[in-house]
């Protein structure tokens, strides 16, 4: 096991707005960016485990994007998975076998979106470049991240909030005047 705390020398396009006790609340711009994490490449544990939430009023989507060459613009592979807004904190664990190209939707847990695979297959020691990134957005994004751990055991369980987390509509927020979906 292996934990990857986040630190200024791992950002890429981003900045560290406050820092605390494992948990790091990024400024992500328009532009895209995220944190080179290419330490993963030279390990052997199954996931990448971590928390994210994201704060603000709309959900964001996040990529591991594996690179094969440390200078290539777009990703030999990426895994796209969901943030939701406000709503709560999700924990994530991402399948690093996925990278052989053999899954096209890793397995998931309670309270997790579907994570989906792209691109070609990447054997793990061939990956000079790793990193877990927001694409391009149409504005500044707010971003909370624990610090992330390499291992070889699946997360026992991963704490869900009692209560609904979204509404119906999907939202997870209420707004005066919006139609029900329910009759």
């Amino acid at each position: 096991m292996k934990t990857i705390q986040i630190t200024q020398g791992l950002l890429r396009q981003a900045e560290i707005e406050l820092q605390a006790a494992g948990l790091t609340t990024l400024h992500i711009g328009p532009d895209g960016g995220g944190l080179d994490v290419s330490a993963i490449a030279g390990c052997t544990e199954r996931y990448l485990v971590f928390d994210a939430e994201c704060l603000m009023d709309h959900s964001l989507i996040l990529n591991l994007n594996v690179y094969e060459k440390a200078d290539d613009t777009d990703a030999a592979f990426y895994m796209r998975f969901l943030v939701c807004c406000r709503a709560c904190v999700q924990g994530y664990a991402l399948t690093c076998s996925a990278w052989m190209g053999h899954i096209l939707f890793p397995e998931s847990y309670p309270g997790q979106l579907k994570v989906v695979c792209h691109g070609k297959r990447v054997e793990r020691v061939a990956a000079e470049s790793i990193t877990l990134a927001m694409p391009a957005c149409y504005h500044s994004v707010t971003l909370r991240l624990s610090d992330l751990t390499v291992t070889d055991t699946f997360p026992e369980s991963f704490p869900l909030p009692n209560g609904k987390r979204i509404d119906s509509m999907g939202s997870g927020r209420k707004r005066a005047g919006r139609a029900s979906c329910r009759p």
